[in-house]
């Protein structure tokens, strides 16, 4: 491929994951690791394509958050209706967001998705979303309203997807 623009974007603290949508935006999802104060909470920024100019920035911190719950953002995907789609690692949980950053809802959670939400990927035409949960091997299903609908892989072992080991 050829490299057609560049931008440095300051700020960034840790594990900046990023998504295009079909109307021409980049959305960038940065954790703030190891901020449990919440002074430097974890933030979705949303850039136009054609210039890379900032459009919108906003927290992502979910009705309840506590200084021990903060997110830690580990996969960002755009549903065909502009929804923001989050994996949060560290509560097991998958996030939605709209594009304009309200809370819309929290899904999964223990039982769920069972140690380890990474990856986020979005099948508008099957109305499925899919994240890895390496910790037991599986890729986790969901509708588009966030039920669990099943899992893929057989868990450790034998079977596994082998998605690799965890990582803090």
């Amino acid at each position: 491929g050829t490299l057609i623009r560049t931008k440095v974007i300051s700020g960034l603290d840790y594990q900046a994951w990023i998504a295009i949508d079909h109307t021409g935006h980049l959305y960038i999802a940065d954790s703030h690791y190891n901020n449990n104060s919440g002074s430097n909470p974890p933030l979705v920024r949303k850039y136009r394509l054609s210039d890379l100019g900032q459009v919108t920035s906003f927290t992502i911190l979910p009705p309840g958050t506590t200084s021990t719950t903060v997110p830690r953002l580990y996969g960002i995907d755009i549903d065909g209706s502009g929804n923001i789609w989050l994996a949060d690692t560290f509560n097991n949980k998958l996030l939605k967001y709209t594009s304009g950053g309200s809370f819309v809802g929290s899904y999964g959670g223990t039982g769920v998705l069972n140690g380890d939400a990474r990856g986020v990927a979005i099948d508008d035409a099957h109305n499925r979303i899919y994240v890895s949960d390496p910790t037991v091997g599986q890729v986790q299903v969901f509708d588009s309203a966030g039920n669990f609908v099943e899992s893929l892989g057989a868990g450790n072992g034998a079977g596994a997807l082998n998605l690799g080991a965890a990582r803090q």
